[in-house]
C-alpha cells in the first residue's frame, strides 16, 4: 500500500519520538550526540563521556542491580551500544565486579544469534547450550541492553526456529528454578537509541 514519505523534522523531534517509543527519559543522550561518541577512539570516547551515559550506567548498576564487589556480572548488547557497554564495563571495574560480555550482531535477547539461527539444525536449536544456560543461573546479576540496527532483521525466519529457541531455554530455566539452592539473579532489560528506533518512528533526522 501507498505510503507518505518520511517528514522532515528536528533532531528534538526524532529523539522526542525515540524515546517515547524505547520508554526512555526526557533528558537522555542525544541520538546523534550517541553516534559521534560510537565513532571515535577509546581515548577520545573516554574524553568527551556524557554525564548522562555514565548516570544510566549507575542507575542500572546500582539502584536496578545492586551490585557488589566480587560479583559476575553477565552484560548482553549490540556494537549500536557501545558507548553505554563501555561505561558500563569501566563502572563495573571501579566496583571490583567482573564483567561476562556477550555481544551479538542482531538478535533481540542474548541467546538469539540470528544468523546461527538460520542455518543450524532444528535438533540442535532445541536444546540450550548448557554452558550458556549455567552461566545465566551461575552469575550474580544480569544486565541486557536493546539496540538494533535493523528492527525488521529475524523476520525471514520461521517460527518454528524462534519457538523451538525459546523452548529450550525455558526448560532449562526452569529445571534450573526447581533446584533447592536456585537463587534468583536481578535482571535489567534497557533500551539504547538507534538510527533504526527513529526509522520505526516514521521520521528523518534532518
Amino acid at each position: 500500500p501507498w505510503r507518505a514519505a518520511p517528514r522532515a523534522c528536528s533532531l528534538r523531534d526524532v529523539e522526542t519520538r525515540l524515546r517515547e517509543r524505547a520508554g526512555m527519559t526526557p533528558d537522555y543522550l542525544p541520538l546523534r550526540a550517541l553516534m559521534i561518541v560510537a565513532s571515535r577512539s577509546e581515548r577520545e570516547r573516554m574524553s568527551v563521556r556524557d554525564g548522562r551515559v555514565e548516570r544510566y550506567a549507575e542507575l542500572l548498576l546500582g539502584t536496578c542491580l545492586g551490585v557488589e564487589r566480587g560479583w559476575q556480572v553477565m552484560v548482553w548488547g549490540t556494537p549500536w551500544a557501545r558507548p553505554l557497554l563501555e561505561e558500563v564495563m569501566k563502572q563495573l571495574g571501579e566496583r571490583g565486579a567482573y564483567p561476562l560480555l556477550r555481544l551479538t550482531f542482531s538478535g533481540s535477547s542474548w541467546r538469539e544469534h540470528r544468523a546461527w539461527l538460520r542455518h543450524a539444525p532444528l535438533d540442535v536449536t532445541s536444546e540450550a547450550a548448557p554452558i550458556e544456560a549455567h552461566a545465566r543461573h551461575q552469575c550474580d546479576a544480569w544486565l541486557g541492553v536493546s539496540a538494533p540496527e535493523n528492527t525488521r532483521d529475524g523476520a525471514d525466519i520461521s517460527t518454528e526456529r524462534t519457538s523451538a529457541l525459546e523452548k529450550a531455554y525455558g526448560k532449562a530455566y526452569r529445571d534450573e528454578r526447581s533446584r533447592l539452592d536456585y537463587v534468583d539473579t536481578p535482571a535489567v532489560m534497557c533500551w539504547y537509541p538507534t538510527p533504526a528506533l527513529a526509522q520505526d518512528a516514521g521520521m528523518t533526522l534532518s
